[in-house]
């Protein structure tokens, strides 16, 4: 649950200044992707697969494209959005979703970037690799497989 909580809070947190066009000229300016090389389809890089310092520029422009490490917005619902910091962001999420490419994560985080109070984590087609690694897919936590596999059940 804590996993959950915290990979929660830093897909949902980072996209601040983006989604409300911060005007502090201080704030980072952000592309579209994080310049970790992403792979290609017939060979795509997962999350885990990064080494330190591409899982820590993946860190960096998560934080970045929402305003940095510092920014927290508090939503018309009461909810607080804030950023990680750096060695949170490399303790916890990167090496979490092992089913996660680096272009999925970037996807989701451009979404997110339109508007963090939305909830996108959970809603938007783009984050769908990012909910089902983290068996947001029912809105519960995943569920082990049946014993002896899926094969030689009933039907």
């Amino acid at each position: 649950m804590r996993l959950l909580a915290v990979l929660v809070a830093t897909l949902s947190s980072v996209v601040l200044c983006e989604a409300f066009a911060c005007s502090d000229s201080s704030a980072p300016k952000v592309g579209p992707t994080s310049g970790v090389d992403p792979g290609d389809d017939a060979s795509p890089r997962y999350l885990p697969d990064l080494t330190e310092s591409e899982r820590e520029k993946l860190c960096n422009w998560t934080a970045a494209i929402g305003g940095g490490y510092d920014a927290s917005v508090v939503c018309d619902s009461g909810l607080v959005i804030s950023n990680l910091s750096l060695q949170q962001c490399l303790d916890s999420f990167l090496s979490a979703c092992t089913t996660v490419t680096v272009s999925e994560w970037e996807a989701c985080r451009n979404k997110e970037v339109s508007d963090p109070c939305a909830e996108y984590l959970y809603t938007a087609p783009e984050c769908i690799p990012i909910q089902q690694c983290l068996g947001m897919t029912d809105g519960g936590p995943p569920q082990p497989e049946p014993e002896g596999g899926t094969e030689g059940g009933d039907k």
